[in-house]
């Protein structure tokens, strides 16, 4: 029967060739160029090498000038190895080596699988973790990006009195992110619709829509609590990593950020990706109240401004008032005061307690709704 193999040999010209091997009832026999060799089968050392021990060695006992090795392992099945001893032990490494091959594939394939289980089980753990490793200039590039879509073609709120007056009374709020990296800023923007929202990194952009639609500063605190809490969460951050795939997520995690601006920019460069999923706006919820709880400040302002959105939501469904409706959609779109929220924050607000002193705010808030509505006149009788 016949075998490919190669022959090693410092008396070849290249080190070795390529040799058809017979093996006889008695001989294994291979011929190069014209010069044929025959050792007997009793006279062979025979061992595996190789990487993964895929080659089986044939040399002659007592010389060392050739040997011979082929991959096809068959030749060992062939009835003149059965006498070998050589033989028997490379077979039976053989056979064990593929016992633990079958091992090792089968561990490997329970850690692939279990992997995948940790992964789809722990995902949200893993995001947040990676999330914390990004850095924070990377989320204000983001951010710096993002803003100039969302504010282009806007009428911008540039009176530096009114502004100074809203850093003021957001201050106390601001005050309670300890991550100093996050550098807030508040811009107050000429549109109708009921909506703030935050940018990565720590732009928060205020609708005068938004302002005119509440009552008190508490309410419009209640709102930036929440934003604010977007920011702190890393969720814009966490939205995209959870696009990306679990082979990313561990690499970031593991501290290999080199591709990970790049990655930011091409699926978080869009302002539709400023959209959350319930869990994030959940937890923004709980986060803002915190925030407010610590700033002594009246959390129900979050609730209030909810069930306003709520109800004018829904008297506008039942009156089918499109143009009014369309203004609350943008914030009701991104920002679901739905009735499980409403609820969860009605408990919180239930075990706080209600002799507490909360925070006076100074600013006239029905003044800066007036100043900043005469600033808006302004604006366009310009």
């Amino acid at each position: 029967m016949n075998y490919q193999g190669i022959v090693i040999s410092d008396d070849l010209p290249n080190g070795r060739a390529a040799v058809e091997i017979t093996v006889t009832d008695s001989l294994f026999q291979f011929e190069i160029e014209d010069q044929k060799f025959s050792w007997s089968i009793a006279s062979l050392d025979i061992s595996m090498g190789g990487a993964n021990n895929r080659l089986i060695y044939f040399k002659k006992k007592n010389d060392d000038r050739y040997a011979v090795y082929t991959t096809d392992k068959n030749i060992l099945k062939h009835p003149s190895f059965q006498f070998s001893e050589s033989a028997k032990k490379v077979s039976h490494q053989n056979s064990e080596h593929k016992k633990n091959n079958l091992a090792i594939i089968l561990v490997g394939l329970a850690l692939i699988i279990g992997g995948v289980y940790a992964f789809v089980q722990y995902n949200s753990t893993l995001v947040k973790l990676a999330a914390e490793s990004v850095p924070v200039r990377y989320e204000k590039q983001l951010g710096d990006q993002l803003f100039d879509l969302a504010v282009e073609g806007k009428v911008m709120i540039e009176d530096s009195t009114l502004l100074a007056e809203l850093e003021e009374v957001v201050q106390p709020l601001v005050d309670q992110v300890t991550d100093t990296a996050f550098q807030f800023q508040f811009y107050l923007v000429e549109d109708a619709t009921l909506n703030a929202y935050a940018l990565p990194g720590g732009h928060i952009v205020i609708h005068s829509g938004l302002i005119e639609a509440a009552d008190d500063w508490e309410e419009v605190l209640g709102v930036l609590g929440h934003e604010i809490s977007h920011v702190t969460k890393r969720h814009h951050v966490r939205g995209i990593l959870n696009r990306v795939g679990m082979f990313f997520i561990v690499s970031v995690v593991l501290g290999d950020v080199s591709a990970l601006l790049e990655t930011l920019i091409e699926y978080g460069g869009q302002l539709e990706t400023l959209m959350y999923s319930r869990e994030f706006e959940l937890e923004s919820d709980e986060q803002g109240w915190e925030y407010l709880i610590k700033a002594n400040i009246d959390p129900s302002g979050m609730i209030r401004f909810f069930e306003k959105l709520e109800a004018e939501h829904a008297s506008d469904d039942e009156d089918e008032e499109e143009s009014t409706t369309s203004e609350l959609m943008e914030f009701v779109s991104t920002h679901p005061a739905t009735d499980v929220r409403i609820e969860i924050l009605q408990e919180k607000w239930e075990a706080v307690n209600k002799h507490h002193d909360f925070m006076v705010i100074k600013s006239d808030f029905k003044l800066f709704k007036s100043n900043l509505q005469a600033i808006i006149n302004t604006a366009y009788e310009n």
